[in-house]
């Protein structure tokens, strides 16, 4: 593990983007490449991850870091697989796997989950099917190649691989491309997508008391989520 080396750290403004320099430094992925970003305000955001490294640099306590380095180093290589892993989510969308049982449970994921699903049909075209229990959902191939298409940023769009890796993680985070793609809108708060994602453990806690440690979990989950809310927020110049 390696320990700060640097006393300063600030953000310039160059021709390949906004760097970052640790003193005379310039900031680099783990695989060697320029961190570059086209963003100013994500580019302060990694910068203030370096400024607060006290002692050895922690990659877990960096998450605006890790984000950027995914996308630098890993999805801006693999764009059309990572937008493809993307829009499977489509095809188990955690909003379209709904309860047999009880009908208060039913009642709360129509209230709760449908409301994305009418969101993700007006917005883009992507209608999803619902089913109960777990068997598979056979989804419209159209469906999913809508997303795989949005997941890229339409036709003519340059590829933004800091964009399709925010959505690829909160995917993956939230077991679901609607909400991340609602996340990425920005038309929702971070405890409305949470409570969303995690309707059945919260019903649960309703039914039988907290369970200390899920909700540790829980609650750890919610960091990662108002981290990724706060990743898009940051993609303005």
């Amino acid at each position: 593990m390696a320990r700060r080396f640097y006393e300063q750290v600030s953000v310039e403004e160059t021709a390949e983007g906004h760097i970052i320099r640790l003193d005379e430094h310039k900031l680099m992925t783990p695989a060697k490449n320029l961190l570059a970003l086209p963003y100013a305000r994500l580019a302060e955001a990694v910068a203030a991850e370096w400024r607060q490294v006290d002692g050895d640099i922690i990659s877990s306590d960096m998450p605006m870091s890790r984000l950027v380095y995914t996308a630098l180093d890993r999805v801006s290589e693999t764009y059309d697989a990572t937008a493809q892993a993307f829009a499977s989510y489509g095809e188990t969308d955690l909003l379209c796997y709904r309860a047999t049982h009880p009908d208060a449970l039913l009642q709360r994921q129509d209230e709760i989950w449908t409301p994305y699903l009418d969101w993700v049909k007006s917005s883009y075209g992507v209608s999803l099917q619902i089913g109960a229990g777990i068997a598979p959902i056979k989804q419209l191939q159209s469906s999913i190649e809508i997303l795989t298409r949005v997941a890229k940023g339409g036709e003519g769009v340059e590829p933004n691989p800091l964009r399709l890796t925010g959505l690829a993680h909160g995917a993956g985070l939230l077991g679901s491309a609607v909400l991340a793609l609602h996340m990425e809108a920005g038309e929702a708060e971070t405890e409305n997508i949470w409570r969303a994602a995690f309707l059945d453990e919260f019903f649960q806690f309703e039914q039988w008391g907290d369970d200390s440690e899920a909700m540790a979990r829980l609650d750890g989950l919610k960091r990662e989520i108002q981290t990724l809310s706060d990743y898009f927020s940051l993609f303005f110049s």
